[in-house]
């Protein structure tokens, strides 16, 4: 199991990295009725949430069960947002975007070296043209 996810009255739902004390933490929590901090997948610093707004903390399976039963106009699945209705992507989640452009970056061409006589041609027919007025010769 990855994740485990909070579901708020709302319909805001967080996504969290699954471990089993946290889970077990976050269900002993909702049950005492306090506040629950937790650090919901990509964020930095800890969210507050108080659990009386909270409907269920459920796994994955008790997820795609929600998903399937309540169909919430957007749901979150691995930092991918989807539309509830035509189950296509609606946006990701900022750490998902970048684990996404990372993945799919182009490998870097090794560098060449720089023929300077090239170069320096190169820059006399620049040059050239500048004095000339930019008009072809």
């Amino acid at each position: 199991m990855k994740y485990f996810y909070i579901i708020k009255r709302s319909g805001q739902i967080y996504e969290m990295n699954y471990s089993p004390e946290g889970y077990q933490a976050s269900i002993s929590e909702l049950i005492k009725g306090g506040i629950l901090l937790a650090v919901p997948k990509g964020y930095e610093q800890p969210q507050a949430i108080n659990t009386k707004d909270v409907t269920d903390i459920v796994d994955e399976q008790g997820y795609e069960a929600y998903i399937s039963s309540v169909k919430p106009k957007e749901y979150i699945k691995n930092g991918v947002w989807y539309d509830g209705i035509q189950r296509g992507e609606v946006r990701l989640e900022p750490w998902k975007k970048a684990e996404r452009l990372g993945t799919r970056a182009l490998p870097k061409a090794p560098e060449k070296p720089v023929d300077t006589k090239r170069l320096n041609k190169a820059r006399e027919k620049v040059g050239e043209f500048v004095r000339n007025g930019f008009k072809t010769v």
